[in-house]
């Protein structure tokens, strides 16, 4: 057997050792390039490409991508709910501030296009106050709310023998009348606050009052719209601790709508 041909088949060898755990099909396409090696003679004599071979290592290698993807998420999804459990409010805080910036400039690049500018160019000052007021006000005001919220639930049930249903009722209902009632109003006057701040300028509380009075209404109708189902489903389904987490993936299109109306 000539040197070329025993390195070929130890790369061929390695390849395969090298794929253990590979899908059934990938595994066969090897098997039938491993019975090519046999024939010595039909090996030299047609010196068979080996481009099937990097075509069954490719198929390996993004079977693996896929796994070690998925791993990443899993040890990502571990490692917030270990944060959760450790610094619950300074990790909901942080979760608020990044989706309520990515919901600023989806906002913006909506405000652009229709527009019609013709390029795109993201304000910064305007992110970052929503930036900070996520995780210094939407934040931690969620989270407290909720476990108000979460204890009326329990309350309800030890004193009174309160269905889960009728529970979830009580709770839906105290936040989408007194919740809304004393998180939004704020919500203006503080953005202003953190916008001056950012932009190295006063504060115009009494720009914020008039986004108040021209605003708010059209505020809670949008919210009654999106809200109760979503709350509903969350107060029912999702776990106490991934309660705010779920609030804030849902709410990026809805802060997207929010910045508008606060900022517009």
């Amino acid at each position: 057997m000539s040197r070329m041909l025993k390195v070929q088949i130890f790369i061929l060898a390695f390849l395969h050792l090298g794929c253990h755990g590979l899908h059934s099909d990938t595994m066969q396409s090897l098997s039938r390039c491993r019975t090519i090696i046999k024939d010595e003679r039909l090996f030299l004599q047609k010196k068979i490409d080996f481009t099937c071979l990097k075509q069954v290592r490719g198929g390996a290698d993004e079977v693996d991508n896929i796994e070690v993807t998925k791993n990443k998420i899993v040890q990502l999804y571990i490692s917030y709910m270990k944060s959760l459990d450790k610094h619950p409010v300074r990790t909901k805080s942080i979760t608020a501030g990044i989706v309520l910036a990515v919901g600023d400039l989806l906002a913006q690049s909506i405000e652009s296009r229709v527009a019609r500018k013709p390029s795109f160019n993201v304000n910064w000052t305007r992110l970052n106050a929503f930036l900070l007021t996520g995780g210094l006000y939407v934040g931690p005001f969620v989270h407290y709310w909720f476990e108000l919220l979460w204890m009326m639930g329990r309350w309800l049930e030890r004193n009174h023998d309160v269905s889960k249903g009728w529970q979830t009722m009580v709770q839906l209902f105290t936040d989408q009348t007194i919740g809304i009632a004393i998180f939004f109003p704020p919500y203006f006057y503080i953005y202003e606050l953190f916008e001056a701040f950012v932009g190295l300028r006063a504060p115009h509380f009494t720009h914020a009052t008039t986004k108040v009075k021209e605003e708010i209404w059209d505020l809670f109708m949008m919210q009654y719209r999106i809200w109760p189902i979503t709350n509903w489903l969350s107060f029912t389904y999702v776990p106490e601790n991934l309660r705010v987490l779920t609030s804030n993936l849902i709410s990026v299109f809805w802060n997207a709508y929010l910045c508008s109306k606060i900022a517009g």
